[in-house]
Parts: structure tokens; sequence; C-alpha cells
């Protein structure tokens, strides 16, 4: 039923969970070329008009975003893993900064990998303040 749901309707925010799903399931059976096909296929998609992804747990993809900026970098695409992974700093969807330290760890390494080392030092003192950040909340508990 679910299925035949999703193949009825394409443009649902049902549809494009389940490109998402699949684009990760097809990672988890270790296909990471048709991985990163379908993870590009799903940041590819228009959101449906007046979707509240923003305030859901789907928001903005963002863990779709994360994932496709990793495996670029491991297969050598630096640059465009620096490109996906720079798109999780927007402000919006509201899920975004839980993915902020795992985007400038990415980021320090394509930048590292494209011998940019300014821009790496540049964002490895950013992670250091998150860790700072962090470190000052948990002591203060």
């Amino acid at each position: 039923v679910l299925a035949e749901r999703v193949r009825s309707d394409t443009s649902s925010e049902l549809a494009l969970s389940a490109a998402a799903t699949q684009a990760h399931a097809l990672f988890a059976a270790g296909d990471t070329t048709a991985a990163v096909r379908a993870l590009r296929a799903v940041l590819q998609r228009p959101l449906p008009p007046g979707s509240l992804l923003a305030w859901t747990p789907l928001g903005g993809l963002g863990a779709e975003r994360l994932l496709l900026s990793r495996l670029l970098l491991a297969r050598g695409q630096s640059r465009e893993a620096q490109r996906v992974a720079e798109s999780l700093e927007l402000a919006a969807p509201a899920s975004f900064p839980l993915y902020l330290r795992a985007s400038l760890e990415v980021r320090v390494a394509a930048a590292n990998a494209l011998g940019e080392s300014r821009r790496a030092a540049q964002l490895q003192a950013r992670l250091a303040g998150l860790s700072a950040m962090t470190a000052a909340r948990t002591t203060i508990r």
C-alpha cells in the first residue's frame, strides 16, 4: 500500500522520504556509487509547496546532505563535498545546526585535500570553538 501511494504521488513528502530512505539503503548495502546517484537525485527534488519539512526530522535532508558530502570526500571529490557540506550552514531548516560539527569536519578534510591550508585552519578554529562551547555547557550543569 505504501509503495503504491509513493508511486501515485511523486511530489509528496512521502515520496521524498521514500527516495531518501532508498539512498540510505543503497549505502547500507555497500553500493556507494548508486547511493551517491540516489542522494544527488533526492537533493535535486523540489520540496513540496507549503511543506513543513523545515520543522520535521527529514527537515531539509540534512542527513542526506551529510552522507553525500562524506561519500564525495571519500571518493576524492573534495570540491563537491565541500559545496554540499556548506549547504548545512543555512539558517533554515531548524535541523541543520545538528549537522554543523560534522559538516565542519568534512569541510576541514576537503580543504586539506584541496591544499587550502588557510581555509582548513579557519574551519578548524570554528570546530575548536564548538568544542569549547560544548565543554563550557557541560561544566555549567
